[in-house]
């Protein structure tokens, strides 16, 4: 299974809908209200007292 397919399978554990989650450079982020997630070591950091806030997600993207 490629990393892409197992990313596929993650979904938001801070939304209640569970939306998906998109891979956007070290960070995951929910493609419905924009929480990020770091990546470290290629373990994604999905634990909702770990989620970065949205208007964050936008500035560590915008770094980039």
């Amino acid at each position: 299974m490629t990393e892409e397919q197992l990313i596929e399978l993650l979904a938001c554990p801070i939304c209640e809908e569970r939306p998906k989650v998109q891979r956007k450079g070290d960070l995951l982020v929910c493609t419905l209200r924009g929480h990020g997630f770091k990546i470290v070591d290629g373990v994604p950091q999905m634990l909702p007292e770990d989620a970065v806030d949205p208007d964050k997600v936008k500035e560590l993207l915008n770094e980039s």
